[in-house]
């Protein structure tokens, strides 16, 4: 979510913030206790220095007595003459941090100066600095400590911030995820005036330009649908006269089939573009056997199984539905008798298979294969079987499909009986 994403990168950088203010607090802590620590060691080595060289009865070598502090003084052979057996320390000329007995010191050395002037060796002072790091372990302790405090409140203070700062965006995701391709309109956007309110503007303004394409291509292809329907059904009606009239010559009936079929087209671009797909049908109760043998009448060769099967239905819609799905099986055939509609039913629901000895459809076609302009035969319009799902939808059924390649397709309408209305 965005929302978690969010408060993590803003919990990350205030971590970041913490850990190098922390990193930032630790070092001038350090660096200023060393920094006076080694000005006292300076100074004492100074002192002491200078007693040497000017000695006064009484007065000491260091302000007080102090067990942090070691005092050698060291001859020119590298021996400690004073303590006498103690290890030597080490020798440097400005203070340094060594380890000794695994604590840590500050050691610095200075010459060893008689009051005649004489060197006789190095004076050598180290100062016990443990508690500037056992004080720095408390502060870092402490540092991280009230890093966790501050993450954890940070983290739900900006969880709460960011849950009602990302509220109008969640609720124009709600709204865009909601809007029906059919009629992408975007409902009004009532939050607050800023970036957010920009993107719904942009998003509503990109929605009517579509709306209005939509309209025009819907428009033109309804003028296109009329155009054709008034020629085609005068062509159809006279090659079906010819036809009759001389039914031995395969020519006329092979015209008329194709008239038929541009004829049926045509009705089927024009339920599209006049949008009837979204208005209500005028439904009567009706025998879905009787459409089912007008249709078959009009594919000879279909076979037909089952008699009556009563339903609350438009005529003419149904009748459309269940001619694009014949048609469509015997395109996929190539020969009428190879498909077969059988009618099935219960006392809740009525099921019309139509069922054909095609090559069938691949998995990756049935999932597309109720997808506008989507024709799984080159050269196709796409509309039929959307307009069949569409007006089945719209009967408060469904369309379905089961099909293996090689073996055939089967489509079943399956629609509410006259029983379960009663």
């Amino acid at each position: 979510m965005l929302r978690f994403r969010l408060s993590l990168l803003l919990i990350f950088s205030l971590l970041l913030t913490i850990v190098a203010f922390g990193f930032l607090a630790d070092s001038l802590y350090y660096r200023l206790q060393l920094g006076q620590a080694e000005r006292f060691l300076e100074r004492d080595l100074a002192r002491v220095q200078t007693l040497v060289e000017n000695s006064t009865l009484g007065t000491r070598f260091v302000e007080s007595d102090r067990a942090d502090y070691r005092l050698q003084f060291v001859s020119s052979a590298g021996q400690v003459i004073i303590p006498l057996g103690e290890e030597v320390l080490p020798f440097f000329t400005s203070p340094s941090l060594v380890r000794l007995d695994a604590q840590p010191y500050l050691v610095a050395s200075l010459p060893w100066r008689l009051p005649s002037g004489n060197v006789r060796g190095s004076i050598r002072l180290a100062l016990d600095v443990s508690e500037i790091w056992a004080t720095r372990r408390i502060l870092f302790n402490s540092l991280a400590m009230s890093a966790a405090v501050i993450v954890a409140l940070a983290l739900f203070l900006s969880l709460s911030i960011l849950r009602r700062a990302l509220t109008p965006l969640q609720l124009l995701a709600t709204k865009a995820e909601a809007i029906d391709p059919a009629k992408p309109e975007l409902t009004v956007y009532d939050g607050p005036n800023d970036e957010v309110a920009t993107l719904a503007k942009a998003l509503d303004r990109t929605l009517a330009a579509i709306r209005e394409r939509q309209e025009a291509e819907r428009d033109a292809l309804a003028e296109i649908a009329h155009e054709l329907a008034a020629p085609l059904s005068v062509v159809a009606g006279q090659l079906s006269t010819l036809a009759q009239e001389k039914s031995e010559d395969s020519r006329f009936v092979a015209a008329r089939d194709a008239a038929n079929e541009l004829l049926y087209t045509s009705q089927d671009l024009l339920t599209l573009a006049r949008g009837e797909l979204e208005f209500d049908l005028e439904l009567a109760a009706l025998d879905l056997g009787d459409i089912a043998r007008k249709v078959a009448k009009e594919y000879p060769g279909v076979q037909l199984e089952g008699e009556s099967a009563e339903v609350l239905a438009s005529e003419e819609r149904m009748t459309q539905v269940v001619r694009n799905l014949v048609r469509n099986a015997v395109q996929a055939c190539g020969q009428t008798c190879l498909v077969k509609i059988k009618l099935e039913q219960d006392s809740q629901t009525v099921k019309l298979h139509v069922i054909d000895q095609g090559p069938g459809i691949d998995e990756y076609m049935q999932k597309r294969i109720f997808e506008r302009y989507y024709s799984k035969k080159r050269g196709g319009t796409g509309v039929g079987l959307v307009v069949a799902k569409k007006l089945v939808d719209q009967h408060e059924g469904s369309l379905s499909l089961k099909s293996e390649p090689g073996k055939g397709s089967c489509f079943t309408i399956s629609l509410p009986s006259l029983e379960s209305y009663l």
